[in-house]
């Protein structure tokens, strides 16, 4: 969808690990499943285009550190969707979505800082169609950063709120007749030069799938 217009150097060494599973000799002495353990390397506030994963083929995603101590990860596919995200809270741990179902160690390839504008409702108010895989939908961004659905089909509703995360503002989402898509969903609404000509990106999830909208002048 997208094509980021820059070269990544390849700072670091990279692994992207999974380890789990148990050795019990019966279901009567085998432990409780222990909940997959999460990492990623950590990064200082700003917002950060990444590679992860094979040093021949990287996998390109953004990473955007907040001033509090959040952090956000999204891992993009082929195509640029965000085919994963990883979430970590001020003083939490780190979460994935889709749920980890074994450890995972994120060690990252490099990094390029980026220049994330601050999002201002007030200047992208307006009327924005989405692609989606059954067809597109409309919506309107008030000033007061409410999302109201327009026309019939699929029909996305929901509201922005501040964000610690810098370029970005916290999104609930509703999703109405719009088939493969959760009732409702979190995350962020993002803007950044690189995703022109889509002027915003809202990536959710219910807990445990993506949804990746880009978001273009209706």
């Amino acid at each position: 969808m997208k094509e980021f217009r820059f070269v990544l150097p390849l700072l670091l060494s990279a692994s992207l690990a999974a380890c789990g599973g148990s050795d019990a000799s019966s279901e009567a002495s085998a432990p409780a499943a222990s909940v997959p353990k999460v990492s990623v390397d950590a990064l200082p506030a700003g917002g950060y285009v990444v590679a992860i994963g094979n040093a021949d083929a990287p996998t390109i995603g953004q990473y955007y550190s907040g001033s509090d101590g959040s952090r956000l990860l999204i891992v993009n596919d082929g195509d640029d969707v965000a085919r994963a995200v990883y979430k970590q809270n001020a003083g939490g741990v780190w979460r994935a979505v889709p749920e980890a179902k074994a450890d995972v160690d994120i060690r990252l390839l490099g990094q390029e800082a980026r220049t994330s504008p601050a999002v201002d409702a007030a200047q992208r108010a307006g009327r924005y169609t989405v692609v989606l895989a059954t067809g597109a939908a409309t919506f309107s961004l008030s000033a007061q950063g409410a999302i109201t659905a327009d026309g019939s089909g699929c029909r996305i509703s929901g509201q922005t709120g501040t964000s610690p995360l810098p370029g970005a503002q916290e999104l609930t989402l509703a999703f109405a007749g719009c088939d493969g898509l959760p009732a409702s969903a979190t995350g962020v609404l993002l803007t950044d030069p690189d995703y022109a000509p889509a002027i915003l990106r809202l990536v959710v999830d219910d807990g445990s799938k993506v949804v990746d909208l880009w978001a273009y002048p209706a």
